[in-house]
């Protein structure tokens, strides 16, 4: 699907120029509109994963838009 995979590249443009926001928000729409295909729901997933220290959480069933995340402190080591 080339709609996807533009929209997974806009992801990275946004992470990429610092805007963890719209990374965060362009993924989510990835992981929502496509979650059901699983190489665009596995790297939405691990962007999101990795944006401002989320931490995944699993609401339903993985093929469905139930992804969430919940801010966590780092830990200083």
């Amino acid at each position: 699907p080339t709609v996807a995979d533009a929209l997974w590249k806009l992801s990275l443009v946004y992470e990429q120029m610092g805007f963890s926001d719209k990374a965060k928000v362009s993924a989510e729409k990835l992981l929502k509109i496509y979650g059901d295909d699983p190489l665009y729901s596995e790297r939405a997933k691990k962007l999101l994963a990795t944006l401002c220290f989320f931490e995944p959480l699993n609401f339903g069933s993985p093929d469905t838009a139930g992804f969430f995340c919940r801010r966590i402190k780092r830990k200083n080591p």
